[in-house]
């Protein structure tokens, strides 16, 4: 190649992750090919595709290296009580790194006397585990996705990646999750509490919500959009939801 060649490099890496039936990921990989839906020597590849999601795409073996340790570090592994993930190393090295014989030794000593893993005999995280997530979940900051740039370039890359909650089968497995569930005191008093709000839509003074939803037979976001529009209003004149 000459001085004055310009490489290009290969785009053709993915990350991937495997899905329980409660929308939460069990397995994160990094291929190419046909790759997530081979035979993995250490965990189930679910039956049903939807459960297989890509996480990134058109990405160098660098890159996908990169994104695949940094999930595996988010969700924690199951084998070090540090996450979920059914992962055993830290990700990143590829089917190209060579092996140590330390490496080799280590993956021996987890591996002897278990099982293979599979995420039907998966329980749920560890009260450990719950905690964390929690605090990390208290602590972080999430305004900037109220920032117009940010739900924008969000709803560019659904529409680019053609992603349909409904269709992968992610609402339906939140919803089965959540059915039959009994919601808190707590919860309850808070939803109450919102849904007595009175309102004034179109002059119209409603005691609550709920009274302006039963009048209009619309769902509570939509009078959250004639809100932020103007058409309706609270009696102290905000257009808070």
């Amino acid at each position: 190649m000459s001085s004055n060649s310009i490489y290009t490099p290969s785009l053709e890496y993915y990350v991937y992750a495997y899905l329980r039936e409660d929308g939460t990921p069990y397995y994160i990989g990094k291929g190419k090919n046909n790759r997530a839906f081979d035979k993995h020597n250490n965990v189930d590849v679910p039956t049903d595709e939807s459960r297989i999601i890509f996480c990134e795409t058109n990405l160098t073996n660098v890159g996908a290296c990169a994104i695949e340790r940094r999930l595996i570090s988010l969700w924690g592994k199951l084998y070090n009580n540090t996450g979920i993930l059914h992962n055993i190393t830290d990700g990143g090295e590829g089917n190209t790194a060579p092996r140590t014989e330390e490496w080799k030794l280590l993956i021996s000593e987890i591996l002897t006397g278990k099982k293979k893993f599979s995420n039907k005999n998966y329980k749920g995280p560890s009260e450990e585990t719950k905690l964390k997530i929690a605090e990390l979940n208290r602590t972080r900051d999430y305004s900037y996705r109220q920032s117009p740039g940010f739900r924008q370039k969000i709803a560019e890359t659904n529409k680019r990646k053609n992603i349909n909650f409904v269709t992968t089968g992610a609402t339906e497995a939140a919803a089965k999750v959540n059915r039959g569930k009994k919601q808190s005191d707590d919860h309850i008093k808070k939803r109450t509490a919102h849904q007595r709000k009175p309102i004034i839509v179109d002059d119209i003074y409603f005691e609550s919500q709920k009274d302006a939803c039963e009048f209009y037979q619309v769902k509570g976001n939509v009078l959250k959009k004639w809100l932020a529009s103007g058409r309706a209003t609270r009696p102290n004149g905000t257009n808070t939801a």
